[in-house]
This record gives C-alpha cells, sequence and structure tokens, in this order.
C-alpha cells in the first residue's frame, strides 16, 4: 500500500505479518524458470524507470512501455506480472512501494502479455492541497488496489492500447 497522506503505510494484517525480505518475496512469487526470467527482466525496468520517467514526458513514456508479444498463456503470464510487481515493489527500500513507477511496470509488462491493460492518472483533493495516484486497470478492475481506496481520486489520463491517451468519457469507474 503506498503512502499517502492521512493514509497508514502499512495495513493492520501487514504489519502483523513476519517480515519477508524482498528476496524472499520475489522467490515466492517465481513458480517456474520462465518466472525467474520474467522476474529479473521486471527488475531491470524497474531500475532504468526512474532516469527514463525524468527523461521523457508521460506520453511519450507510456508509448515506449508498450510492447505486445504474442503469448500462449495470456492468463497465466498476467497473474505472474501482477504476483512479480508486487514482490518487486514491496515496502522494502531501495524499490519501496511507489504507485506511479509500479503501475508503469506493471502496465509494460501487462502489455506484453496481451492483457490489455489501461494505466490511469488521477488526482484528489488532500489535506494540504492536492494528491496524485498512479494504477492500473485490468478488465475494468484495478490491479494492486481495491476500487474502494481509488474513489476519492478523479481520472486526468488514460493510457490503453499503444500507450495512447484514450477519451475520459469512455473510461468506466472501478468496479
Amino acid at each position: 500500500m503506498s503512502q499517502r497522506r492521512g493514509t497508514p503505510l502499512l495495513s493492520e494484517a501487514e504489519a502483523a505479518a513476519p517480515a519477508v525480505t524482498r528476496v524472499q518475496a520475489i522467490r515466492q512469487a517465481v513458480e517456474r524458470p520462465s518466472d525467474a526470467w520474467l522476474a529479473a527482466r521486471m527488475i531491470a525496468w524497474a531500475v532504468v524507470l526512474p532516469a527514463l520517467a525524468r527523461l521523457l514526458p508521460l506520453p511519450s513514456l507510456v508509448r515506449r512501455l508498450w510492447h505486445e508479444k504474442a503469448s500462449d498463456n495470456q492468463e497465466r503470464r498476467a497473474e505472474r506480472v501482477l504476483a512479480l510487481a508486487q514482490a518487486i515493489y514491496g515496502r522494502r527500500r531501495p524499490l519501496r512501494d511507489n504507485c506511479f513507477f509500479r503501475s508503469l511496470l506493471t502496465y509494460r509488462f501487462l502489455a506484453e502479455a496481451s492483457a490489455d491493460p489501461r494505466l490511469v492518472v488521477g488526482v484528489r483533493r488532500g489535506e494540504g492541497g492536492v494528491d496524485g495516484h498512479v494504477w492500473v486497470m485490468l478488465r475494468e478492475r484495478p490491479v494492486h488496489e481495491n476500487s474502494v481506496s481509488l474513489a476519492e481520486f478523479s481520472p486526468l489520463l488514460v493510457f490503453g492500447p499503444l500507450g495512447r491517451a484514450e477519451s475520459l468519457e469512455e473510461f468506466p469507474p472501478p468496479e
């Protein structure tokens, strides 16, 4: 869970659970040799994304992240991407949970798995001004979080296939 003003860093269940290192979390998420290769590629992208985000405007970056690849088992591949992204962007440094980078990484690898993701940038009124948040939608549902946590956010931008901006009028609210 990302830290936002007025929002606890960890849920009660997460705080009570025994600490798991990032390496342990990734090992737990890897089920097959192909998952290990996917994890290595995702970690490499996770390291590079902060630099790319500083160099490129968001629309240009998102277009470059879209990568279609034929996938035999699209459903399993999408599940592995979600599990590994969660393991990579856990609560431990140096890749502490960050909605922006986690969502860019997830969007990129879900696109590669032919899962047709949407990258959403939204805002809400916060205690000290405006809070921003970025999340990924898959089959009209948010990934890595629940709809209740997104209810206060108004989408500003939605990126779909090929990294192209989509009309907000066509964007369905999270279920």
